[in-house]
Formats: C-alpha cells, sequence, structure tokens
C-alpha cells in the first residue's frame, strides 16, 4: 500500500485508488483525503513554541508513520497480517534523514512485523516561526 503524506499544495489533483493522501497539519476538505494534526500550526504558535527544522521533520515522520500505520488494514495483506507500506513524506528538509532509510525500514520491520519502504521529499510545511 502507498501512503502520501504531503502539504495541501501538493497533492495530486487526480487521486490514485490504491494509494491513501493524508494533508499535513489541514484538513484540504477533499473527499478521500485524510488529514494529520490539522490546527496543530495555529496551536504551536499559540504557545509560541518554535521547533528547529529537523525536530519538525522528525515529528512530521514520526506523525506519518503513525497514519500509515492505522489506515494499512493488515486484512488486505497477501498473508492477513504483514503489510507491505511504501511511505512518501514531504519534509521541510529531507537531507539528514536520507542516510537513514534502511535503519528506519528496519526499525519499524521489527516494531510492527511489516515491510517498510520510505521517501523523503522536498516541500513540506514549514514550521512556525517566531514573530
Amino acid at each position: 500500500m502507498q501512503v502520501i503524506c504531503a502539504p495541501e499544495s501538493e497533492l495530486p489533483r487526480r487521486l490514485d485508488n490504491d494509494t491513501k493522501y493524508f494533508s499535513l497539519y489541514s484538513n484540504s476538505g477533499r473527499p478521500n483525503v485524510s488529514f494529520i494534526f490539522n490546527g496543530w500550526l495555529r496551536q504551536l504558535k499559540r504557545e509560541n513554541i518554535i521547533p528547529s527544522i529537523l525536530v519538525w521533520d522528525f515529528v512530521t515522520i514520526a506523525l506519518s508513520v503513525a497514519a500509515a500505520d492505522l489506515s494499512c488494514k493488515r486484512e488486505s495483506s497477501e498473508d492477513g497480517w504483514t503489510r507491505k507500506i511504501e511511505l512518501k513524506v514531504y519534509l521541510c528538509n529531507p537531507e539528514p534523514f536520507r542516510t537513514q532509510y534502511s535503519l528506519l525500514e528496519k526499525a519499524f520491520r521489527f516494531l510492527t512485523g511489516d515491510i517498510w519502504k520510505f521517501e523523503f521529499v522536498n516541500n513540506g510545511v514549514q514550521p512556525p516561526t517566531s514573530l
């Protein structure tokens, strides 16, 4: 199962039926597009919390993994248990995480019993900045 977690602006116009889509930190209002943590950006701004890009991207990965894990049903896998999850996540700065693909895939395979493949790309939602 392919899962794409992207800013609303990066979601394709035409959605593939074999892919699950998530809008990062906002509700796109589109049918067949779920969302992750709608309103969190406003909440962080209100609390004057300004995370670094590295922390922001790490949290984005973690929330995207949780969304993929919860949305991909085991019943639809070949053996009824092991899922094959291809997760594409839009980040502000994917470079520090691209060298960690193998480690992340092994860690999540161990934790979930599933086969994970990660892809991190540019143009993620920017974290809140100081006022």
